[in-house]
């Protein structure tokens, strides 16, 4: 899977983007994975703090993926779709736009080895994935 580092924004063309087939495979392969000290699932909002506490916490520990526009499985009933918790960032773009600027902008030192990669399966909309590799970090 292809990461890249992220310079200024997610939406400049350092972005990764999965072809259809990829991002099958990926987002299938996310689903079936339970949240842990490296992978968290957030939906976008304009709530932003979860995101960001995530972001710190990945960025002050080994690194970690944040999946963002797909629900937790927790509120899940049983024989629901895995599906059924993909929201994509479509859900409040400028939401996801504030956040892509506050995580370039709030912590110290700067988180400089962000990677991102977006997804979109046909019919569905795009989810991003960071991965944070970075040193200690803390939030503003």
């Amino acid at each position: 899977m292809p990461w890249v580092s992220l310079a200024k924004h997610p939406r400049d063309s350092q972005v990764i983007d999965l072809s259809p087939i990829q991002a099958a495979d990926r987002i299938t392969a996310l689903l079936a994975a339970t949240e842990s000290r490296s992978l968290e699932f957030k939906r976008i909002s304009a709530k932003q703090k979860g995101m960001l506490e995530a972001t710190c916490a990945f960025a002050n520990s080994d690194g970690g993926l944040l999946v963002i526009g797909v629900g937790d499985a927790k509120g899940l009933k049983p024989g629901t779709p895995p599906e059924s918790r993909l929201f994509g960032v479509e859900e409040n773009i400028e939401a996801f736009d504030d956040f892509c600027r506050n995580v370039m902008q709030r912590f110290a030192p700067p988180i400089t080895r962000l990677h991102w990669t977006r997804a979109k399966q046909r019919g569905l909309p795009p989810t991003f994935s960071g991965r944070h590799t970075n040193g200690r970090a803390i939030g503003r």
